[in-house]
């Protein structure tokens, strides 16, 4: 067979041992078997349970119950004066959404064509890279260009004073929404990949040899895959509308940014108005959420053929290659060489650890403890999925719908919700609070490599350790060898996400302790860049380490998985 085919016989071997000497399977084992699934089943439900209910469903459905409590008992005028805090913000968050969905779409599409390709796994940690540092990382570097001495800075500054105050702060909000679009590029390919995968290349080859003019070609392109670009577009949007940074310092009065500034400048007993303000979002948020999260599932369940066909290439492989990097060097490699040469004094990286040192490791304490209880969640999914049936898709639905509505609400809120669940009841662990808002916050990852590993696998292997009972024995040897990589990718991409997570950990962290992400925060609003500066090419340099290993693992397990598919296939 071919050369990867040993690794499904060496899988399907490892399974079937389980059912004993020659595969023989009496009644007490398949009892026995039966009895493992209930209880594989259970312990994920178990561990889903407790940890999401602790970090998301607790302080989330309190803080709405006694916000949405506190408006019904009062006046009508009361209500509608939070509900109409700012009507406007409603409509810029709209439109910057759809905006950077758009944008984000279109610089993804490069991407997508390498990562749909049969190998192109490879290309996974160079493109998810951009996602996983953070997310002012685009908009602070470029925004360099308008330092005073600068041609683009002087330039605003010129217009500004002939009369033109608007051209600064437009400049700042193009700034704010092409980076936002840059760091949400992954995404968006991840989307188009899915789409174009599916596709005939059938189709592809008979408009490659069909002679028209490129205007047609374009068109008759985008059409082909308007059902993959429209939920491109559709998905980034719904992250959007609940993001604040960096349209927040970019004074784009989005209603997540509106939400914030109430949040900011109100007492503890005040902040209902800001989730009555907030409840388009929290619509969005549970309706996206569940949908999504039903959908990520219902694809498991889905019996696949045994190896996809190979994805259409692209006409150019040079170009997509080239956009790709791109698209790269926009959103990671152009704003740490800006801030790098923005720096006056080279000896400001050193002095980072002597005045962040305190928060910077304060920060990456909580990302290993985040990392750590994602592994967790994430093998909690994986067996919940391997023991398949209704009660193995119910467990794991109603997981991933959880992580999905966390990560959408927007992140001051779910801060908010954990700093009073924690204060009603008088917890105050130190760094218990930062962690429960950063896997909030950032499990939604594992969730969806959770289904991807899950649905990738081959449906032949699936089958034989259903059959076998699907308990953890059967998951253990036949599908975790395969996922293992692409689980602990997971976990390490949410514990890169939460070493920037601001919005909510800026709610919840202890006084006394430094934060990394508050420190942060603060030289963004003063405008000190020289730390700033030396923050971010720090933040950047540890982000990005951990989102090459993540995406390298993600690789691998990709690869794995498409060797089994074909050793099964043949």
């Amino acid at each position: 067979m071919p050369g990867k085919t040993p690794v499904t016989m060496a899988n399907k071997r490892s399974v079937l041992k389980t059912a004993g000497d020659g595969g023989r399977v009496d009644e007490g084992q398949s009892e026995r078997r039966t009895e493992d699934g209930r209880v594989t089943l259970a312990a994920s439900a178990i561990v889903l349970a407790s940890v999401l209910g602790f970090c998301v469903v607790w302080p989330i459905a309190q803080s709405i119950w006694h916000s949405f409590a506190r408006a019904g008992s009062l006046e009508w005028s009361g209500v509608w004066s939070a509900l109409a805090m700012s009507p406007m913000s409603v409509v810029r968050s709209l439109w910057a959404a759809l905006l950077i969905g758009t944008l984000a779409t279109a610089l993804g599409w490069p991407a997508a064509w390498l990562l749909a390709r049969g190998r192109g796994a490879r290309w996974a940690p160079l493109v998810l890279t951009p996602m996983l540092v953070p997310s002012y990382l685009a908009y602070s570097g470029w925004g360099m260009l308008r330092d005073p001495g600068t041609f683009l800075g002087d330039m605003l500054s010129r217009a500004a004073s002939d009369g033109a105050r608007w051209a600064p702060l437009l400049a700042g909000k193009t700034f704010a929404v092409m980076g936002l679009a840059l760091w949400a590029s992954p995404l968006a390919a991840l989307v188009l990949a899915s789409g174009i995968a599916r596709r005939d290349p059938a189709a592809e080859d008979a408009l490659r040899l069909e002679p028209a003019s490129f205007t047609r070609r374009v068109r008759t392109t985008l059409a082909m895959h308007r059902g993959a670009i429209a939920g491109s577009a559709a998905l980034v949007s719904l992250v959007m509308l609940g993001s604040a940074v960096p349209l927040h310092l970019s004074q784009l009065d989005t209603l997540a940014v509106v939400v914030w500034r109430e949040l900011a400048g109100s007492s503890r007993d005040l902040w209902w108005r800001s989730w009555v303000a907030a409840t388009p979002l929290l619509v969005v948020a549970l309706v996206a959420g569940w949908v999504i999260g039903g959908v990520l599932i219902r694809k498991g369940a889905r019996d696949a053929p045994e190896g996809p066909r190979e994805a259409p290439t692209p006409r150019s492989r040079i170009g997509s290659k080239l956009g790709t990097l791109g698209v790269w060097a926009l959103g990671v490699g152009a704003p740490v060489a800006l801030f790098a040469w923005g720096m006056r004094d080279p000896h400001s990286l050193m002095r980072f650890w002597r005045l962040s040192g305190d928060g910077a490791i304060s920060s990456l304490e909580v990302a290993g403890i985040v990392g750590a209880i994602c592994l967790v969640l994430a093998l909690a999914l994986s067996a919940a999925l391997a023991v398949g049936g209704r009660g193995g898709r119910l467990v794991a639905s109603i997981g991933v719908r959880v992580m999905l509505i966390a990560a959408l609400i927007p992140g001051v809120l779910v801060g908010a919700a954990i700093a009073e669940a924690t204060t009603s009841v008088g917890l105050d662990l130190g760094l218990t609070a930062p962690v429960m808002a950063c896997v909030a916050r950032g499990s939604f990852i594992v969730g969806i490599v959770a289904c991807w590993a899950a649905w990738s696998e081959p449906p032949s292997l699936r089958d034989t350790r259903r059959q076998l009972g699907g308990g953890w024995r059967a998951w253990a040897l036949g599908a975790l060898p395969l996922q293992a990589p692409a689980l602990l990718g997971g976990a390490l991409a949410s514990a890169a996400l939460s070493l920037h997570e601001i919005e909510a950990t800026v709610m919840v962290w202890p006084p006394g302790l430094d934060s990394l992400s508050r420190q942060t925060l603060e030289y963004l609003h003063f405008s000190r860049m020289e730390e700033l500066s030396a923050a971010a090419i720090w933040i950047t340099a540890v982000g990005l380490t951990l989102a090459l290993l993540a995406g390298a693992l993600i690789a691998l397990a990709s690869t794995r998985l498409r060797g089994a598919r074909e050793g099964a296939r043949a």
